[in-house]
């Protein structure tokens, strides 16, 4: 199943259903408050689609709500916060 993911420098990742009327700038905005409301200064810095297996995180894509790209090393670090054993990405 795809999902949309925002990443935040010192949050870590939000993974959402790409199917809802959710998106990445609203995300980003919780995060960024969430993040300012406890006196922390970190900021989203990427945001895309992922695709999560038993084994695999596939990433692609861009956020156009955000104007935003994905990073090299999102499927590492997604992969991380849910220790998944192996990653591939786009």
């Amino acid at each position: 199943m795809k999902h949309k993911y925002v990443r935040h420098e010192t949050l870590g990742v939000v993974i959402f259903p790409a199917d809802t009327d959710l998106s990445h700038r609203l995300i980003g905005r919780a995060m960024d408050y969430a993040e300012h409301e406890f006196g922390g200064n970190g900021k989203v810095i990427s945001a895309g689609f992922v695709w999560i297996g038993r084994e695999s995180v596939h990433v692609e894509g861009r956020s156009e709500s955000l104007n935003m790209d994905r990073l090299p090393d999102d499927a590492d670090v997604i992969k991380k916060q849910l220790r998944i054993a192996s990653t591939e990405a786009a």
